[in-house]
């Protein structure tokens, strides 16, 4: 049997990967079978299963996983920043990250839609060379799904542009990107609540998007961006609450209020006057 290059591999588990977040953002998680992530992805079960042997709980983790890896990563260069960002640059950068993330999955889609779909582990296509190492999916030893990506730079006046547009566009139609990505949140928040690896994984990003922005609450105090006077851990935790509280208001009232949460949330932490 043909030896498959590691570059086929990563093109097959990618096609898995999209397949699988196209069909949750569609139908859930619940609804939607490992019949639907196999079509979606034009491939055979043995194929899907010998990439995801764990099935559709892995599929379900490895989705949330990829859909948030960017995002903070993104979070944690911000915290580093020589001249830390402000509190609007860090919200519209997580929803440029958000963005761009589905961008990608839209691209890599109608890639597949393309291609003549893979069946099974064929040959390396041409121009690629077999490998014997193969090729590690992120989190099994090679690096975290969209850390290339955040470690180019993070535009943010492209993040704030896109976090404007947003703003004017309350009570407006929210654009498809923001439903498909909001409806895979809620059915991961849902989901951590029955499944153990799941939740085991989103409460340490948990953590590490809280510990990236205690680094950022105590530098914007130090620099007067907020107030000094109010203790850092309890900045955090409203700075949490108003970010996931913004998306479940976005599931009741159909609209998007980032930008006015943002500005509320200026006006509430910056320094008093006297």
């Amino acid at each position: 049997m043909p030896r498959v290059s590691a570059g086929h591999q990563k093109r097959q588990h990618e096609r898995i990967v999209v397949a699988a977040e196209t069909c949750f953002a569609e139908n859930g998680f619940h609804a939607t079978s490992m019949d639907d992530v196999v079509n979606a992805a034009g491939m055979s079960t043995s194929t899907v299963y010998n990439y995801f042997p764990g099935g559709k709980n892995e599929l379900i983790v490895t989705v949330c996983k990829e859909r948030t890896d960017a995002v903070f990563a993104r979070i944690a260069i911000l915290a580093k920043r020589e001249n830390p960002p402000s509190l609007r640059e860090v919200y519209a950068e997580v929803a440029l990250a958000f963005w761009r993330h589905m961008d990608k999955v839209d691209r890599e889609r109608l890639r597949s839609d393309e291609e003549d779909p893979p069946d099974e582990e064929d040959a390396p296509g041409e121009g690629e060379e077999a490998s014997e190492e193969g090729w590690q999916a992120p989190g099994e030893g090679g690096r975290a799904s969209g850390s290339e990506e955040v470690a180019d730079g993070v535009d943010t006046d492209e993040a704030l542009q896109m976090f404007e547009e947003l703003g004017r566009a309350d009570g407006a139609e929210p654009p498809e990107w923001m439903l498909r990505s909001v409806r895979l949140a809620v059915n991961a928040w849902a989901e951590t609540i029955r499944n153990p690896g799941l939740n085991r994984d989103m409460r340490r990003r948990h953590s590490e998007f809280r510990k990236a922005l205690i680094v950022l609450v105590d530098r914007w105090k130090a620099c007067g961006v907020v107030d000094p006077a109010l203790p850092t851990a309890d900045v955090v935790r409203l700075l949490m609450d108003t970010y996931f509280g913004a998306i479940v208001d976005f599931v009741i009232t159909g609209e998007s209020r980032y930008e006015r949460s943002t500005a509320a949330l200026e006006r509430v932490l910056s320094p008093r006057g006297g």
